[in-house]
């Protein structure tokens, strides 16, 4: 009986140890123990008035607007509608039908897309998409006004002198149609392909890189440094399918050598747009961890909003910004490529902010913003490629092997010799990123589609 009474005493004490311990893990986790939040945040979370005078990215906003509209009209009135929701206190957005409302209809370029198969091929992730779109035009109906509108707008946009976000943005804020603007810059190279010389398809690319070289520069969101460095992607192709289909005198090659300039260690290093990123969810209804978190209401109890973003921002966003200023070698030397871990003592655990470390730990498992810096230096890469092409280009009597192997032109991350596929007719390196369907090579061959 003795030991019955002891047994129950010593459970008593053991949930009365329980309640206690949850009670005042509860109570330090109110919102008045939340942290102040860090400087460097404060300053990040306060948008700056942006001027979209010179500016191509109103342009870009406008850039599928109905004929007879002027694009950049549409697109200062989309910025400035998505301002004065946010003055307002609004959800930083408009609805699809206002959206509809401002460019003067939707869908309006299904019809004219739906006659490019090849504008689906994704230079990531396939090989040579630049000679898949040019054979297909051959066959295609390029007398279509709407594509000679579009066409003529983003001519506009390369005009222009510079590119800058507003920062008034968050979590729901409508993007512009990048998409669509890559595939007209596309069709813009392959129709100059086919129609110009070889000097004035080359000067047209040359505005093409400027132009998508100055976005990766001073952008200052993931996405659009993303599509930047896409679009910079899709020139090289082009390059390469001009240096593969054509016939070219030495005079020709060496002018597409001035064009192939590696990334500058400016346009490499991505880190902003990471901080970037942060100020966006700051400024939507949630931390960045909540959204993002497959997120119980009992870890919410235990969620501290401010001191979650000051440890995300320490464990995270700095060693992102270190990664982003590391040249390839360097970065795959020190293993930057890999995901950013998250040191969480599971016995016994903090008892402050428990759920938000519990997110942070989920966040750094799912998602892997390294990625996103190997990607930078994947595409970086391939400008030696092309490099390594142009020289076989010059040297079409010496065996491709021995070219490859003799190379100054060699991976960006090991400096070892390209790697040549005698059967598939390309060269290249293995990517540094996650996914297993990247593509870091160049066809060599003669291919046909």
């Amino acid at each position: 009986m003795r030991v019955q009474v002891n047994f129950v005493g010593l459970l008593m004490r053991g949930v009365l140890l329980l309640v206690f311990v949850l009670v005042f893990t509860l109570f330090i986790n109110l919102s008045w123990f939340d942290e102040s939040l860090h400087p460097d945040l404060v300053a990040v979370g306060t948008p700056r008035s942006v001027s979209m005078e010179n500016n191509a990215y109103p342009l870009i906003h406008g850039f599928t607007a109905a004929y007879g509209k002027d694009p950049l009209d549409v697109g200062n009135a989309i910025i400035q509608e998505l301002r004065d929701r946010f003055e307002r206190g609004e959800r930083v957005t408009v609805s699809d039908e206002e959206m509809d409302e401002m460019l003067g209809g939707s869908e309006l370029d299904e019809e004219w897309r739906s006659g490019f198969q090849s504008l689906g091929c994704n230079s990531r992730l396939l090989v040579d998409c630049a000679g898949r779109l040019i054979a297909e035009i051959e066959h295609t109906d390029l007398d279509q006004p709407r594509l000679h509108l579009l066409i003529q707008r983003y001519e506009k946009i390369l005009q222009t002198f510079r590119f800058a976000e507003n920062e008034e943005f968050d979590a729901y804020t409508p993007l512009p149609r990048y998409g669509l603007l890559m595939q007209v810059a596309r069709l813009r190279l392959a129709i100059s392909y086919q129609r110009d010389t070889v000097a004035e398809f080359l000067a047209h690319v040359e505005e093409d890189i400027k132009f998508w070289r100055n976005m990766l520069d001073d952008g200052q969101s993931l996405i659009a440094k993303m599509v930047a460095l896409a679009g910079f992607r899709n020139d090289l192709e082009f390059i390469s399918a001009l240096l593969r289909l054509r016939e070219l005198s030495n005079t020709e090659i060496e002018s597409i050598r001035k064009l192939l300039h590696p990334l500058s260690s400016d346009e490499q290093d991505i880190g902003e747009s990471f901080l970037t990123e942060l100020r966006i969810s700051m400024l939507s209804d949630g931390s960045l961890t909540v959204m993002l978190s497959d997120y119980s209401w009992v870890a919410r109890m235990f969620f501290q909003n401010r001191a979650t973003l000051n440890e995300y921002y320490l464990s995270a966003i700095m060693p992102l910004r270190l990664r982003a200023s590391l040249d390839a070698k360097t970065f795959y030397l020190r293993k930057g490529y890999e995901k950013l871990p998250y040191d969480f003592r599971a016995f016994p655990p903090p008892l402050y902010n428990l759920g938000g470390k519990l997110a942070l730990k989920q966040l750094a498992a799912i998602h892997s913003l390294t990625d996103y810096i190997s990607r930078v230096h994947d595409v970086d890469g391939r400008v030696v490629l092309l490099l390594l092409q142009a020289e076989i280009e010059q040297n079409s009597r010496r065996r491709v092997e021995t070219i490859v192997r003799s190379s100054v032109y060699r991976n960006p991350y090991t400096g070892e010799a390209m790697k040549y596929d005698e059967s598939a007719h390309t060269i290249g390196f293995d990517c540094l990123t996650e996914n297993p369907g990247d593509v870091c090579s160049v066809v060599i061959g003669e291919t046909r589609y």
